[in-house]
């Protein structure tokens, strides 16, 4: 006769438990199972790109898989965020995110995904803050000067950017609004174009990162004026920031970092953030950052997430008080 015992609740509930573990740790271990791919929304051989081409060289070797960068460029990043979250979510594929995604998300354009909600934020990488050029043919040698010439001539001062909306777009009405000034935007298809006009003296004044002007500022071609950080440039240790500049609380800075679609595993989550934290701190790394401008700033995915958060809240704040609107 054949007798059935029964097993208690408790042990069908820890075995239960112990598989679910032995899952996940084995679903851990085998990743990656594949090449990973970086998407980047900018062109080849821009600042962008070349960090996840970088990042993509360490990654690979931490990891022990290939790991590839692709660029999708166009709609301001939004392109390439959209074939990242309809991606399948098993850490393959990542994107690099850059300060204009969350600028974008701010506008209020309506898009085919939702920044918050359909990424999994791993960690951010680098920041840089942008600094103050002007053409050395107007004639202001400081911040304060310009202000003063600008709230006497609403208007007339002009800046260019890549685009409405855009980061450099943001700083340039943070500027107007604390600074209680009008300046005229001038878009542009791409920063280069943007410098080009600056250089060219169709526009004023420009915002922009230190590798895209210390050359023409140093040829003598660009001037520069401020540093839109809390704090001063290494690099441009007697260019002070807008904030000590009579702009009290001026603070914006481009920033990267690494996210993937939502619903990836919590343990290749992990995993993901601790190879970052750990490539980006590593010296010849940190070196070469500095040598394009970049600080380090690596974090935990939760305050990659906060970051997001902050910057489309203020971001959307700026837009509608300043009446922007999408091109």
């Amino acid at each position: 006769m054949k007798i059935t015992m029964p097993v208690p609740t408790g042990i069908i509930l820890a075995l239960g438990m112990l598989a679910s573990l032995c899952t996940t740790n084995g679903f851990s271990q085998e990743y990656p199972s594949k090449h990973i791919r970086i998407v980047v929304g900018s062109a080849a051989g821009g600042s962008t790109d070349t960090l996840a081409r970088v990042l993509a060289s360490n990654l690979s070797n931490a990891l022990s898989k290939q790991v590839i960068v692709e660029n999708r460029t166009g709609g301001s990043t939004s392109i390439a965020i959209q074939n990242v979250v309809s991606s399948v979510p098993d850490g393959h594929t990542l994107i690099l995110l850059v300060s204009s995604s969350a600028a974008l998300s701010a506008m209020g354009t309506k898009l085919p995904y939702d920044l918050e909600r359909d990424l999994t934020f791993i960690s951010q990488l680098a920041t840089t803050p942008f600094v103050l050029v002007v053409n050395p043919s107007v004639p202001f040698y400081n911040v304060a000067g310009l202000v003063s010439y600008a709230r006497a001539n609403p208007g007339k001062l002009t800046y260019g950017s890549v685009g409405i909306g855009s980061i450099i777009h943001l700083a340039g009405e943070l500027f107007s609004e604390i600074g209680n000034v009008k300046l005229l935007h001038v878009p542009y298809k791409g920063g280069s174009e943007s410098t080009l006009a600056l250089v060219g003296g169709q526009i004023d004044m420009n915002f922009t990162t230190t590798v895209e002007v210390l050359p023409l500022a140093k040829a003598g071609k660009l001037r520069i004026l401020g540093v839109t950080g809390k704090s001063r440039l290494e690099s441009l240790p007697s260019v002070p920031t807008l904030n000590e500049s009579g702009l009290a609380g001026y603070d914006l800075y481009a920033w990267y970092g690494l996210a993937a679609p939502a619903g990836i595993p919590a343990a290749i989550t992990a995993r993901l953030n601790a190879e970052i934290v750990k490539i980006a701190n590593a010296n010849e790394f940190k070196k070469l950052l500095l040598g394009h401008g970049l600080e380090i700033r690596t974090g935990t995915p939760e305050e990659f997430a906060s970051l997001i958060q902050f910057e489309i809240k203020r971001n959307s704040g700026l837009i509608k008080r300043s009446k922007m609107r999408a091109e």
